[in-house]
């Protein structure tokens, strides 16, 4: 699961690279942001999945007894 959730962080860090790239913004600024983007879905993906698999797993062992 992690490495689709690296994956997707990826897909928009190169993403926001070029949309910052079309706006002009020096190169420094396009890798700060787009960085700062990468970790931050990254970081949201990854406490998403957790508190869903703790939700699937909560459901199933009160669904067991």
């Amino acid at each position: 699961m992690q490495k689709v959730i690296i994956q997707i962080g990826l897909l928009f860090f190169f993403l926001a690279v070029i949309f910052f790239a079309k706006m002009g913004l020096q190169l420094q600024d396009i890798l700060l942001r787009a960085g700062v983007l990468f970790f931050a879905l990254t970081i949201m993906l990854s406490v998403v999945t957790l508190i869903f698999m703790r939700l699937l797993n909560k459901s199933s062992y009160d669904d067991d007894n």
